[in-house]
């Protein structure tokens, strides 16, 4: 569900989620960012598309969407 989020997200703005220049970057971005939908790009995505990217790159895994559940959500449905 991580990934379809990941993708989501660039396929709406443009652009990654969490940044680096090395893997290792990337990977201290995921654990220490907060997703933000603050860049000019995400005024004009729907609160839904923001709040199913949210819940597919809920960084506990335990806590995080599962398929069925996103595949129901409103901005699939």
């Amino acid at each position: 569900m991580w990934s379809a989020g990941i993708v989501a997200y660039i396929l709406l703005c443009g652009r990654p989620p969490f940044f680096g220049t090395s893997k290792d970057e990337v990977y201290n971005s995921i654990k220490e960012d907060l997703l933000s939908f603050d860049a000019r790009e995400w005024k004009t995505i729907s609160d839904d598309a923001k709040d199913f990217i949210t819940l597919a790159l809920n960084k506990d895994p335990v806590q995080r969407s599962t398929c069925e559940q996103l595949l129901n959500h409103s901005w699939i449905l």
